[in-house]
């Protein structure tokens, strides 16, 4: 199992307004690409949209500015962790395409909690072409630095592998119950013909 989009950086930068205020840029930077995972916008379209999924944590509860910058068009949704972004009952807490239709990015401004995870996750629009590729980066800015680390699909692929296991488990021992009891009876049988050989 493997880390879809190895290549992810992330970098803070700091920047002081004066003596009293100052804001963070928190930049990550990766790539949509053929080995990333897809969805089909809270299912109501097939799953022809590459996508990846961050998890955000802050430092410092306040208002943060989320922001892509790609030559994509991209979407943006926000939810809370953990997420499924094939249950159609995981909604978003705020989702954004292009922002005032000035610009083919999102931008999402929400006031995220310090003991709260987030996942952004990055896709492209609806209504741009399927199955596009390139790289993109999301820039969140704010009080404090923001912890961003991709989510990869080895967690879901993680919990199917497991899952099968047991289910083979419960298969396996359901056969090893018949090859019993069928070999129970052909003992018994047995038995019964050698107790009565007129029979």
């Amino acid at each position: 199992m493997r880390i879809i989009n190895q290549m992810v950086s992330v970098l803070n930068l700091y920047f002081i307004l004066d003596d009293t205020k100052t804001f963070v840029e928190s930049i990550y930077s990766s790539e949509l690409n053929n080995k990333s995972p897809k969805q089909g916008h809270e299912n109501c379209r097939q799953l022809q949209y590459y996508y990846e999924a961050i998890k955000i944590k802050v430092n410092t509860s306040d208002y943060y500015t989320l922001s892509c910058i790609s030559t994509l068009d991209t979407f943006g949704y926000l939810y809370k962790y953990p997420f499924d972004p094939y249950n159609s009952v995981n909604k978003p807490l705020i989702k954004n395409d292009d922002y005032l239709y000035e610009d083919e990015n999102f931008v999402i401004n929400f006031y995220l909690h310090f003991n709260i995870t987030y996942v952004l996750m990055v896709t492209t629009s609806y209504e741009s072409q399927i199955n596009l590729q390139g790289p993109f980066s999301v820039i969140v800015k704010g009080p404090d630095k923001v912890d961003m680390k991709q989510i990869g699909m080895y967690i879901y692929n993680t919990f199917l592998l497991l899952l099968l296991l047991l289910l083979s488990a419960v298969y396996f021992c359901y056969l090893r119950y018949l090859s019993n009891s069928k070999f129970s009876n052909i003992i018994c049988i047995k038995i019964d013909q050698n107790y009565f050989p007129g029979r």
